[in-house]
């Protein structure tokens, strides 16, 4: 959706014609601060982001459905992958699921990194992504959950619709809110 060489939405995220994980990846390569609030939480929407988070020094996260933390994929959404062998179906992905898991939780226990929840289910469905740095920053604004699919990670993505935007009033209101 190119016009001119321009990008037509250029504030919005949908994850068809501009990806969330992209941004946001492109944002915190920089960044000293994030703040996140997503309802879902997955070791997936983590992976997606990983290099890039480990390089943050503070990151506040509030999710809104505890449930979620136990589930792999809170939604059943994600596809299912398995092999045929002798003994019957095996998981394709089941040894780097427990990978991803232990590396997880190695940077929610890391110093810098505080993470919260409502403690209610179904009470916190705001979505928000914010990071900070010495040059600026950049929020999103929207309907993407912290998953692969809310990120726009994969060929079956959501379609999703986010506002970005760097204009620093809107960061400031956004930061305070989150405080």
């Amino acid at each position: 959706m190119k016009n001119g060489g321009l990008l037509k939405h250029r504030h919005i995220l949908d994850n068809h014609d501009r990806k969330v994980v992209e941004y946001l990846s492109e944002n915190l390569s920089t960044a000293k601060v994030f703040r996140l609030v997503s309802a879902y939480f997955t070791i997936y929407g983590y992976e997606a982001l990983q290099n890039e988070l480990f390089e943050v020094e503070d990151i506040r996260f509030l999710f809104g459905d505890p449930a979620s933390v136990g589930e792999i994929d809170p939604g059943k959404k994600e596809q299912k992958s398995f092999t045929l062998v002798e003994e019957g179906l095996s998981p394709n992905y089941q040894l780097q699921q427990k990978h991803i898991a232990q590396q997880c939780a190695e940077w929610v226990s890391r110093q810098g990194v505080e993470i919260r929840s409502i403690g209610k289910s179904n009470f916190l469905h705001g979505k928000m992504y914010l990071a900070e740095s010495a040059t600026g920053g950049a929020v999103v604004v929207g309907s993407s959950n912290f998953t692969r699919k809310g990120l726009g990670c994969d060929q079956n993505a959501n379609v999703e619709i986010n506002l970005a935007t760097d204009e620093e009033e809107v960061l400031i209101e956004l930061r305070e809110w989150f405080d």
